[in-house]
């Protein structure tokens, strides 16, 4: 299994116009990685240029950009105390078997710890345990690295 950085053209904004998309995901090859990709909703998966990249990336880049594009629903999930959060990022790394870095580690237990419980309170709370740890995490990217970019 690698990690890959996906950008895909996304949107319904008109004939011949787009935007782009970042995707963090773990796959076998680029060519399932860009499947993958196709899969996505808003992806413009019927047009034979809907990729515009595949690019193999390292563990570390590949939970900071799950972190990264999770970052909306971090924030919005934050003020609104909603439970959507990691049920999100959990399908992202259900196909991972382990990690090697301590981010991949905490993401991987973060998840198996809000799949492993139905009581709504618990699952509240990891969520927000999760919300604190991944903004410590993109705090510390972004002081780590000028370039911070999605």
């Amino acid at each position: 299994m690698n990690f890959y950085k996906v950008i895909a053209k996304i949107g319904h904004r008109g004939l011949g116009k787009y935007g782009d998309m970042g995707l963090y995901l773990a796959a076998e090859s680029f060519v399932d990685a860009s499947n993958q990709a196709k899969g996505f909703p808003g992806v413009r998966h019927h047009q034979a240029d809907a990729i515009d990249s595949v690019k193999l990336i390292s563990e570390k880049e590949f939970v900071v950009g799950i972190l990264k594009t999770a970052y909306v629903s971090l924030s919005y999930h934050a003020k609104n105390q909603q439970i959507q959060t990691l049920d999100k990022i959990e399908t992202s790394i259900a196909d991972v078997d382990h990690f090697d870095t301590i981010e991949g580690k905490m993401l991987k237990n973060f998840c198996n710890r809000y799949a492993a419980t139905d009581d709504i309170e618990l699952k509240k709370k990891i969520d927000e345990e999760f919300v604190v740890w991944a903004n410590k995490q993109l705090e510390q990217e972004y002081s780590d690295n000028e370039n911070f970019s999605r």
